[in-house]
């Protein structure tokens, strides 16, 4: 699980990240996108743990589109700058759409990852809004997230869902009502109102990213070689 992540890392002195999804992504309403939005934090990461290697960034999300855009812009947006690691973000934008074009598209996605690189390692993660977080509570489907997730098992990708352990935050924070959507939505693009922790935590529970990387590269567990 994330080799190439780990080879690149502990060999090479260098990874290339892309994020490729929607307005969470993109950090559409951060107070600074680049610095504040949960892929913003997440680089800053990946520099503060790793200050004498090149971590580059490639930032190809945008924000209302979905993975059926995701299909035709790709390879110009995100496959053509190389790509070490890959964190993709779709469910929202892809809501309650058709299962079967979800999965399709998805799996489009990452098989031209796949056919880019065979070694690019990809992390789906998953988000929510108040609309498909009280969809899911009146026993409703989010047709997007299972869609998704059943093409990450497919693959073995891993894959984790930040969606509502930060609307529990939400509630925590008891800002019901009017401002329960902005709240949300700003707890999931700002990572100064808390998401990066979250977000960073349940990637660690998932044995991703950090707790691996750093286990790997202190030698704790097998030497990262590439797949």
């Amino acid at each position: 699980m994330l080799d190439n992540t780990l080879y690149k890392l502990k060999n090479n002195k260098e990874l290339t990240i892309g994020f490729f999804g929607g307005s969470i992504t993109e950090g559409a309403g951060a107070s600074d996108a680049s610095r504040t939005s949960w892929r913003g934090s997440v680089m800053r990461w990946f520099r503060e743990r790793y200050p004498d290697h090149e971590i580059r960034e490639i930032q190809a999300a945008i924000g209302g589109t979905g993975s059926s855009l995701g299909i035709f812009r790709c390879e110009r947006d995100l496959l053509s700058k190389k790509p070490d690691l890959v964190f993709m973000e779709y469910s929202v934008n892809d809501g309650l759409g058709d299962y079967d074009t979800i999965m399709t598209d998805s799996e489009t996605i990452v098989r031209k990852i796949y056919a880019s690189d065979p070694h690019t390692d990809i992390v789906y993660v998953h988000t929510t809004t108040k609309y498909l977080s009280d969809h899911i509570a009146s026993g409703g489907e989010y047709t997007a997230r299972s869609a998704h997730s059943a093409v990450m098992h497919r693959y073995g990708i891993p894959q984790t869902d930040v969606g509502e352990i930060l609307r529990s935050k939400v509630r925590e924070n008891d800002v019901w009502g009017i401002s329960e959507s902005k709240e949300l939505y700003l707890m999931l693009v700002q990572t100064d109102k808390e998401a990066l922790p979250i977000i960073l935590a349940r990637l660690k529970q998932a044995g991703l990213v950090c707790r691996q990387i750093d286990e790997e590269l202190t030698g704790n567990n097998r030497t990262g070689e590439n797949k």
